[in-house]
């Protein structure tokens, strides 16, 4: 979407929809603009409405925490609670106040669960484990 509110060989701060910052090789939604804000909310609230979906899984919650996203994820976790109260909302949260995204609005953003990153880098580790068990066997040694 990046690509289609620009013009050509234009700077990145003049954008529609997005700030001149990147995250994983996308732009950094502009939360600080009320179109941008309603554009998402109304996303979400056509896939549980169209696609009666009974939960929202919000990736990278972290990115929009750090880029000025707080006000619109309480907007958005209030908005489809009011629309569908029984739809679960899950945050992708790797910062390091767990209790943040899950506590209830206004000292939280209002998400029902949130993923960390424990689970993630206990699998790593357990991989980079075996990895390292496994070259120990196959070591050569010559005599």
């Amino acid at each position: 979407m990046s690509a289609y509110d620009r013009q050509s060989n234009t700077d990145d701060r003049r954008s529609l929809y997005f700030t001149d910052q990147g995250w994983t090789g996308g732009k950094v939604f502009d939360y600080a603009q009320d179109g941008v804000r309603q554009f998402l909310i109304d996303n979400a609230l056509f896939f549980l409405n169209e696609y009666r979906i009974d939960g929202i899984r919000y990736d990278e919650v972290t990115v929009m925490h750090y880029h000025g996203g707080d006000v619109f994820c309480r907007d958005l976790t209030s908005t489809v609670r009011y629309a569908k109260p029984q739809a679960i909302q899950i945050a992708e949260y790797w910062a390091w106040d767990r209790a943040f995204p899950v506590t209830g609005v206004p000292d939280g953003l209002g998400f029902d669960s949130a993923l960390g990153d424990g689970l993630r880098d206990a699998l790593r580790a357990v991989c980079r484990r075996l990895l390292v068990v496994r070259a120990a066997r196959f070591t050569w040694t010559s005599a």
